[in-house]
């Protein structure tokens, strides 16, 4: 064993929390980075043609939902 990993300051599993929350933060930005995309390409696409806000929602809706099943783990 290291010297990191006995000497009872948990220097080892510092790192592997850290490694943790840089990746749930990598994950959260992500998802708000897709989920922001597809609502401004929405949103352009329905301002630009006029289409009925039923099918914008609709189609928002079933864009996020579908989004979290494809990437859920």
């Amino acid at each position: 064993m290291t010297r990191a990993e006995t000497d009872g300051t948990g220097g080892t599993k510092n790192w592997g929390r850290l490694r943790t929350a840089f990746s749930l933060w990598r994950r959260v930005i992500t998802d708000l980075v897709v989920v922001g995309l597809w609502v401004v390409v929405l949103t352009l696409l329905f301002l630009s043609t006029g289409w009925p806000r039923w099918l914008y929602y609709t189609l928002l809706l079933v864009g996020v939902v579908s989004y979290t099943q494809f990437t859920r783990k």
